[in-house]
This record gives structure tokens, C-alpha cells and sequence, in this order.
């Protein structure tokens, strides 16, 4: 969870009691147990999930929904080693419509003391609360202007079935690019499809295919892109699952112009629910080999506790990296901390920090880097 500036944000917000339902992306590992636990799955997939390139990997059946007033953002101040006195970063005039739907909200940021604007977000939403177009704007010259557009269609499952992206240009907007999803009768995506404008028309750009088993585990996931007018093959990752319907194995596959090669093998193993091993391999032409071995902990309430890297080296599994993680009582992630081995001992590299109110929402994020020199971890 690196990111490559330090902030510190405080929400302010209402809430209101609202009711969700997220399709469970069964072929996956348990989320809510593994925490920040990391998979090989393709980023760009999730099971059902609207847009294939917008993957949300969290799993929810009910949720508070936020309200904000406003967000802001104060930078660290590396020279007196404490936060900026004003904030860096801000957005305000959280607009909701009747259905509590976020319309509009700006962001802005300081200059000398003087807030200044930035971009503006404008969303519209349907009945059903899908969001229908976003908008965004930036300010050029003391007004507001155009940047990027966004149409979504959706079917009777309130799937996105099509997303037209446009660019400002001229005084209008001009076609870029769009998507098409396909679902299956269980509301799993099988097919996604991009298309580029070329200022006439719509030209085939990309495409994935998704087959499931009958228990909506993914199976195949094969990429194609759009060359010379024909589909070429990309990438095809293959999936089995246990009888829980845990992932077993993941074997990734290339395409070199006349048949599949093997390129990456992950093979898990379970005690429960919980992951407990994650091993890589890699293919060197003729067979298999270890690459790396991932072995996770977890306490009583199923958190994922660390996750150790080791390396296969010299004939044996070495030390490579280890993630530790700890929670609140109500089993919040509060803290993420990734060391390196170095030198036979663990030293810090990185380290998260997460606060949550009352309602359990996140109000405060601190991402730190440890000083070998000092000793200490800077924010």
C-alpha cells in the first residue's frame, strides 16, 4: 500500500443507513479474512464486476453510506519533521440529490494560504441509483472546463452493459473509447470488448473471454487484441478450485504466434477457510520450478496476521520479505508494516497506518518509511 507522497487525511462526514449488494467473487481466496493478503487473480477481473478494467475486489453485504461535508489533506513537513499547518489538499461542496446520490463536489488546493480550484466532479444517477454519467472539470482561466466524460448503460441486473468514454474538444464532446460487458444468466461476465474512436468509427481494440464452472468459479480467462482486422491471442490464465471452492491452483499462459506457453504457476493450500500458502513457480521451458513461497498467520477472529515471503535459492527456501498486520477491536486494520530481509534480520521498510471512528470508517490514513540512519519512521 506504498504510495510516493506522505499525507494525512481527515474526513468529515454525516451517514446514513443504506443497504448494498455486492457480487461475492467466489473463485477468490476469503477477503475478509485475508485482509491485505495479496493475489495473482488478473487485476483487471473480478466476477461480475461491471467494468474489467475498474476491478473492486471488496466483498459487502451491507454498509453505513457516507455523507461528507468535506476532506482534507495536510502534507508532511520534512524539514521540521511535523505536519504542514494548513492542509495541502481539499474537497468541499458535496452536492447530493434526493436519493442521497453524489452529484457534484470540487477539490481544491492551497497556494500560499489561498485556496484555489482544481477540478470539479459532476455524476448523474438513475433511479436505481446507477450512475449514469460522470463528469470532470478543470478550472483554466477563472472558469470551469470540460475535460472528460462518461456514459454508462446498464441491464436488468444493474450490470454496466456499455461505457462510452469522451474527451472536450472544440466546444463539444468527441467519442474516445468504449466497453462492452456480457453476463451470463448468473450475472458473471463473459465477454468484455473495447473499442477506440478513430473520428468516423468504432475500431476493435481489445477483448476478454470468461468460462465459469457451475459453481461461478472462474475458469479461463483469455485476452485477444485487435491486430491487422483479426483477434490474436494475448494471455489465457487457467483456474482449479477444492471442493470449497477455493482457489488450487492458477497456471498463466502467452501466446507466441502459433501456441500457448506456460509462464507463471501459483498452487494455494487452506487450513479452513484461511489461506495458508501461496507458491510460485515458474516455467523454464521443459518444467516447473520454485520461484517464491508466501505462508500466512492469522489469530483467533481469521485476521490475517503476516504474510512471510521466502525465496527459492541455492537449493533451499531463504528469507525475502515479511508483512505484518494488527487490528482494533473491532477488527479493523490499523497498522500494515513490510520489512526486508538484509544482512540474516528483518529490516523495516514501509509502514501504513489506519485510524476509524466510531462507525468504523476510516478517518485518518499515515503512509511512513523508515530511516535506517535515525532509526525512526518518517511520515
Amino acid at each position: 500500500m506504498k504510495k510516493n507522497s506522505t499525507f494525512i487525511i481527515i474526513i468529515f462526514f454525516l451517514f446514513i443507513k443504506a443497504t448494498e449488494t455486492f457480487s461475492q467473487n467466489r473463485y477468490l481466496p476469503d477477503k475478509d479474512q485475508l485482509k491485505h493478503a495479496r493475489f495473482n487473480l488478473p487485476d483487471n477481473f473480478t466476477k461480475g464486476n461491471s467494468n474489467p478494467d475498474d476491478a473492486n475486489l471488496l466483498l459487502k453485504n451491507s454498509s453505513i453510506l457516507q455523507i461528507n461535508d468535506s476532506v482534507y489533506t495536510w502534507r508532511w513537513d520534512i524539514s521540521n519533521s511535523q505536519w504542514s499547518v494548513e492542509p495541502h489538499w481539499r474537497e468541499i461542496d458535496f452536492i447530493y440529490d434526493s436519493n442521497n446520490n453524489l452529484i457534484s463536489f470540487t477539490n481544491q488546493y492551497d497556494s500560499a494560504g489561498t485556496w484555489k480550484n482544481d477540478k470539479k466532479t459532476l455524476q448523474t444517477f438513475n433511479a436505481s441509483h446507477d450512475k449514469i454519467t460522470f463528469t470532470t472539470q478543470y478550472w483554466q482561466n477563472g472558469m470551469w472546463v470540460n475535460d472528460d466524460h462518461k456514459i454508462n448503460s446498464y441491464n436488468s441486473a444493474y450490470k454496466v452493459t456499455n461505457r462510452i468514454s469522451q474527451t472536450w474538444s472544440a466546444g463539444s464532446w468527441v467519442n474516445s473509447s468504449q466497453e462492452y460487458n456480457i453476463y451470463n444468466s448468473n450475472n458473471d461476465i463473459t465477454s468484455y470488448l473495447r473499442q477506440s474512436w478513430n473520428g468516423t468509427l468504432w475500431q476493435n481494440s481489445s477483448q476478454i473471454f470468461y468460462t465459469y464452472d457451475v459453481n461461478n468459479n472462474l475458469l479461463t480467462y483469455l485476452s485477444q487484441s485487435w491486430v491487422f482486422n483479426a483477434w490474436e491471442n494475448d494471455y489465457l490464465d487457467t483456474y482449479t478450485y477444492n471442493i470449497g471452492n477455493k482457489i488450487l491452483t492458477q497456471i498463466n499462459q502467452y501466446w507466441n504466434f502459433s501456441a500457448w506457453v506456460n509462464s507463471n504457476q501459483y498452487i494455494y493450500s487452506y487450513s479452513g477457510n484461511n489461506l495458508i500458502t501461496q507458491l510460485n513457480q515458474l516455467w523454464n521451458g521443459a518444467a516447473w520450478y520454485d520461484d517464491l513461497n508466501n505462508t500466512y498467520t492469522y489469530d483467533a477472529n481469521n485476521n490475517n496476521l503476516s504474510r512471510l515471503i521466502e525465496k527459492w535459492t541455492g537449493g533451499t527456501w531463504n528469507n525475502y520479505g515479511l508483512n505484518t498486520y494488527t487490528y482494533d477491536l473491532q477488527n479493523n486494520i490499523n497498522s500494515e508494516t513490510s520489512q526486508s530481509w538484509q544482512n540474516n534480520s528483518w529490516v523495516n521498510n514501509s509502514r501504513y497506518l489506519l485510524s476509524y471512528n466510531a462507525n468504523n470508517k476510516i478517518i485518518e490514513e499515515i503512509d511512513q518509511t523508515w530511516d535506517p540512519g535515525s532509526g525512526i519512521w518518517n511520515n
